[in-house]
């Protein structure tokens, strides 16, 4: 009888330990899919664009974590929705992005559920914080030639007053 509690409790804790790691997941798993920009140096992409005088629709970018590969996307100066991929290895909970012989460290922070990264380009630093999910780049890019009509219209309307 002793026999059979001792297995009993072995397997039960065997269960237990094997309950918990499970429901830990892998960072892979916890990474893998869709991210999209909440902030780029603490403010929306729009509003950062606008404060820095860079491209509005180049700071909303898309990230899709897969296999070992990510790719990103965004809408280049031209109109047109540009995606990259991108090898990188995960090393903790730090994925290292290798993009044109650099490597961008992209850390999994578990506690907010975000990927935080900085890079710096054209002597702005971009300090970005990305969140589950994805932006509609497409509408973004319909809602910036809208407005560009309407200011062209409204500059025409005053040019004939």
């Amino acid at each position: 009888m002793k026999n059979l509690h001792k297995l009993t409790a072995a397997a039960l804790a065997v269960f237990s330990a094997a309950a918990m790691l499970s429901g830990c997941g892998s960072v892979m798993d916890k990474i893998s899919g869709d991210w999209t920009v909440k902030t780029v140096n603490g403010r929306s992409p729009a509003d950062f664009a606008g404060d820095n005088n860079v491209y509005e629709l180049g700071t909303a970018k898309n990230f899709k974590f897969e296999d070992g590969s990510l790719l990103i996307e965004a809408v280049n100066e031209s109109g047109e929705i540009d995606s990259q991929t991108y090898s990188f290895k995960l090393k903790d909970n730090i994925a290292e992005v290798t993009a044109s012989g650099a490597v961008i460290n992209m850390e999994y922070v578990e506690s907010d559920e975000l990927i935080k990264y900085s890079i710096k380009q054209n002597d702005i630093l971009y300090n970005y914080i990305l969140i589950k999910g994805k932006t509609d780049l497409g509408s973004l890019l319909t809602q910036k030639q809208e407005r560009g009509k309407s200011a062209v219209k409204s500059a025409e309307s005053k040019a004939s007053e």
